[in-house]
């Protein structure tokens, strides 16, 4: 067998390790991290070199099998999984082994090697962290089916320097079934992917779930924008650069919405949408799920290889360990849910596209301030958009006017700190139904006049 001469030769090329034949640890990513994304480049080479010899030692050993062979796969599969979490670590991203993308959690920091390499940013704002499992669910695809795909990773690598801010932390919710049983997962929260010039001005923004294809085609929209804009030194002249992209988008989005409804099947019962169908409106009598479904379904999205297979791996995790299951009876529920995933991810894009994106960038055509506060604006997103505003700590899970017959509605609060020790800030109540209401009512109507908006 043709095998790598000495795999710590490898380590010490492409890791700088001191430790001759040793896999980095996990205390060393952060040094490893500190050299930016070389640092991650270096350690995919490094899998890529394991998985290959593991990869040709399975080849061989199907076909004669030593102890010796044995002895190489066994060595090789628990260096890959050794490695796994340093590239994580060092890339400051969950399963950032499967797409080797490096992400910088410090703004300035991101806009500083923007302006070096000349790049726009894609600036992730989300709840919880991308390198903790459990962040919001958009963010946990992100980074599962989304990332790891090799035409958006290869994008992302080449043509964008990638940063990711928490808005808040992701609110987790536990069933305890009494037996041993859980399951942890998180509840609501949203993500929002937004491009940014250098200096750090809105161009563009993704809000929620987006399927590889359409992701793809608008970043490569954005990336191919953007040195126009950096090229004038006139404040004005850039201003109207990105006003007349936000405009084009607005016109592209407007044409592809009136082609999709033209192809919609007869059994909606579409009114005639030709004159009076607004962009992103879903017409009076038409049920909503039925109709983002039908219109996911013109735009089907494909998961790649990778990602498929990463999927079904995360899946099944927990019950491979446990139980000896057929290979029909794990490939059949697996299919399944893949094929579900992909229409979730079809629905998700083309709502997400048709109404949320659009409103945005109607306010980065007509609000310049939105451009230049990408926190203002992210407020807007967050209030308006996901109904989600920083104002309520409970994320509209504490409803007083819901009964729970649970003491205090099952709400529990920070128990009151001890004597000597500064009180933290407490909690506001949960909103009544009538300001929860009232902000449910103000949000549908903005998104039918963009002037009840917030504004800068």
């Amino acid at each position: 067998m043709r095998r790598l001469a000495t795999i710590g030769v490898w380590i010490l090329a492409l890791c700088g390790s001191a430790s001759f034949g040793a896999i980095p640890t996990i205390e060393e990513a952060a040094t490893i991290r500190a050299e930016g994304s070389g640092g991650v480049d270096r350690l995919m080479e490094l899998q890529r070199q394991l998985q290959a010899e593991y990869r040709q030692a399975v080849v061989e050993y199907s076909s004669k099998p030593t102890p010796e062979l044995e002895a190489t796969m066994a060595a090789r599969l628990q260096e890959i999984n050794q490695l796994e979490p340093v590239i994580d670590a060092a890339a400051a991203c969950r399963y950032a082994h499967n797409s080797g993308l490096y992400w910088y959690t410090d703004r300035d920091q991101a806009l500083a090697a923007a302006r070096e390499a000349n790049k726009p940013v894609l600036s992730l704002r989300m709840l919880g962290k991308l390198d903790e499992d459990l962040s919001c669910a958009n963010s946990r695809f992100f980074r599962t089916v989304l990332y790891p795909n090799e035409k958006v990773r290869r994008l992302l690598h080449e043509k964008y320097i990638l940063l990711w801010e928490s808005v808040r932390p992701a609110p987790v919710i536990t069933i305890d079934f009494g037996d041993g049983r859980k399951i942890v997962r998180t509840i609501t929260g949203n993500s929002i992917h937004y491009v940014l010039l250098p200096d750090g001005t809105v161009v563009d923004a993704l809000p929620g779930m987006y399927g590889p294809a359409a992701f793809l085609k608008q970043l490569t929209a954005a990336s191919d924008a953007t040195p126009n804009m950096l090229a004038p030194t006139d404040t004005n002249a850039r201003q109207q650069l990105l006003t007349d992209f936000a405009t084009a988008a607005l016109q592209r989005l407007e044409e592809n919405w009136k082609a999709d409804i033209q192809q919609m099947p007869p059994a909606l019962n579409l009114p005639d949408m030709k004159l009076n169908g607004s962009l992103g409106a879903v017409p009076a009598g038409v049920d909503d799920d039925q109709f983002w479904s039908a219109m996911g379904r013109l735009h089907p999205e494909s998961l790649d290889e990778t990602t498929r297979t990463l999927a079904v791996s995360l899946k099944t995790a927990a019950a491979a360990g446990r139980l000896a299951r057929g290979k029909q009876m794990v490939e059949l529920p697996g299919m399944r849910m893949l094929r579900n995933l992909e229409g979730s991810i079809a629905f998700d894009t083309a709502r997400n596209e048709y109404q949320l994106r659009t409103q945005i960038l109607i306010w980065l055509r007509d609000n310049p301030g939105f451009r230049t506060n990408q926190n203002q604006l992210n407020e807007a997103v967050y209030a308006n958009l996901f109904l989600t505003p920083s104002s309520d700590p409970w994320l509209g899970l504490a409803l007083p006017d819901v009964y729970s017959a649970l003491p205090g509605g099952g709400v529990v609060l920070p128990p009151a700190p001890e004597q000597g020790q500064q009180a933290a800030a407490p909690a506001p109540s949960p909103p009544g139904p009538l300001a929860n209401a009232d902000r449910l009512r103000k949000a549908l109507q903005a998104l039918a006049n963009p002037a009840l908006l917030q504004t800068p």
